[in-house]
């Protein structure tokens, strides 16, 4: 049986690893594990167009508009110039008026960190305020169980990436 990978010419340098598992996968192929590295993740550029400045926008738009209102179109190209010129307009009205902001991805990207060990964790803190608010030897040993599952899960894990 063969077992085929494929990748981008852009994407080979960031394979630092690659292979076939000998581990069962319950399916006639064989599971292929790589280790990518990805680098930093890019900021985004994103507009809030709930944000946006109406005031500003017209402002800038209606003038802009009002001169052209009185352009003659006799012909096809002409209807395509104004088109785009009208469009340029609003655009550029809208750019200003709702300004893009650079978001910058937040948090520490680590290998070991999943959806369950999150889960875990909540139960943990969750736990921790029951035990905080009724503080009865009962929640109180709830709370230590709870914490050394994830405690344990975590250190597992660290240990394995």
């Amino acid at each position: 049986m063969i077992d085929i990978t494929l990748v981008s010419v852009d994407m080979i340098n960031c394979v630092l690893d690659w292979g076939v598992d000998d581990e069962p996968s319950l399916s006639d192929h064989r599971i292929i594990r790589a280790v990518i590295k990805l680098g930093k993740p890019q900021p985004m550029h994103l507009r809030n167009k709930k944000k946006t400045d109406c005031g500003l926008y017209k402002s800038r738009v209606i003038p802009r508009l009002a001169d052209i209102d009185n352009i003659e179109i006799s012909s096809v190209d002409e209807i395509d110039m104004a088109v785009d010129n009208i469009t340029a307009i609003l655009n550029d009205g809208f750019n200003e008026a709702c300004p893009e902001k650079v978001i910058e991805p937040r948090g520490r990207m680590v290998p070991w960190w999943n959806q369950a060990r999150g889960s875990l964790r909540r139960e943990t803190r969750r736990n921790w305020r029951i035990h905080m608010k009724n503080d009865t030897d009962e929640t109180w040993r709830t709370y230590c169980a709870v914490r050394n599952r994830y405690t344990s899960e975590l250190n597992k894990a660290k240990r394995e990436s």
